[in-house]
């Protein structure tokens, strides 16, 4: 029986990892984007400030908004969403000040 419950974390955060075959449209996980390594690249922030417990990080299939991506939504235990488009290493410490500022 499917049961509603609340977050089990305060932050949960998804990123599209999906991929798709060369020639296809393109994905957050392809060749060139950085979907995969937003995902670990997150993962070593939480853990290096303490957040294990509080903070998930977790892999997204798609969000169908391919060509805007890579593409992270961080959710709440609040309810208070973010969406985050075009993300990369270079602008993820735009993603993680969101999650570590409410922790």
């Amino acid at each position: 029986m499917t049961a509603k419950s609340p977050l089990p974390f305060e932050t949960m955060v998804f990123v599209c990892t999906h991929q798709r075959a060369p020639g296809e449209r393109t994905a957050c996980a392809n060749a060139g984007r950085e979907g995969q390594e937003i995902v670990e690249r997150l993962r070593k922030m939480v853990l290096d400030k303490g957040l294990a417990g509080k903070v998930r990080i977790c892999k997204s299939g798609c969000m169908d908004r391919c060509e805007e991506g890579p593409n992270v939504v961080v959710t709440r235990a609040n309810g208070q969403t973010d969406y985050f488009s075009n993300a990369s290493l270079k602008n993820i410490k735009n993603i993680c000040e969101v999650f570590v500022k409410d922790s």
